[in-house]
This record gives C-alpha cells, sequence and structure tokens, in this order.
C-alpha cells in the first residue's frame, strides 16, 4: 500500500510538470499568433504594436478581422495618395491666387488716423 501511494505521487508530479510545458507551450502559441496579426497588419499600412497588443489583451481572431476590416493601405497606395493630394493642394493654391489678382485692390474706408473718408 504504501509503495502504490508514492507510486502516484510522483505520477502527480510528473503531471504537474507536464501540465505546465502544456501551459507555456499553448501561451508560445498564442503570443506566435498575435505576432502574425501583427504582421498582417504591418503589411497592410497598420501598426504593428497596435494590433499585437490588441491581439493579446483581446484575443487574435479578433485582432485579425479588425485588421483586416480596416486593412488600410500598402506603401504603392499610400504615396499615390500623397502625390494626388500635393497636387490637388497646389491646383487649389493657384485658383486662389488668380482670384485674389484679378480683384482690383480696393482702399480700406478708413484714412489712417482711423476717421472715415
Amino acid at each position: 500500500m504504501v509503495l502504490l501511494l508514492s507510486h502516484y505521487g510522483n505520477d502527480s508530479a510528473i503531471y504537474g510538470t507536464l501540465g505546465m510545458c502544456l501551459a507555456i507551450a499553448f501561451f508560445a502559441f498564442y503570443l506566435f499568433l498575435c505576432w502574425l496579426v501583427g504582421r498582417y497588419a504591418k503589411r497592410h499600412g497598420r501598426s504593428f504594436w497596435g494590433f499585437f497588443l490588441l491581439s493579446i489583451f483581446i484575443n487574435p481572431l479578433f485582432g485579425f478581422i479588425v485588421a483586416a476590416i480596416f486593412g488600410g493601405e500598402t506603401e504603392k497606395q499610400r504615396m499615390k495618395r500623397i502625390k494626388l493630394e500635393t497636387e490637388y493642394r497646389m491646383q487649389l493654391e493657384e485658383q486662389y491666387r488668380q482670384q485674389h489678382q484679378a480683384q482690383p485692390q480696393t482702399p480700406p474706408p478708413f484714412n489712417e488716423e482711423g476717421t472715415e473718408q
């Protein structure tokens, strides 16, 4: 009987160690999934660390869904957008200059002393 109790006591230690190894493996796999979500977000123009931490605190599946929905833009798309915005801003500046150069300068209704003319 004493041998049986000591034998089961040793097994529980083995299962405790096995359980700890499984927990560490699960945690490592969980972090790997979070890293994949962060990498996916980074490739689609979003913050790696933001989505990595979101995945850690919420869930990697939820983080991936959010990253896929709010995908963002690639570097090529970003450069194209910046170019279009710059061209549009230059057009607006040119229109503004043309409008204000075409209008005659009218003198203010007050003279230098501040009284009406």
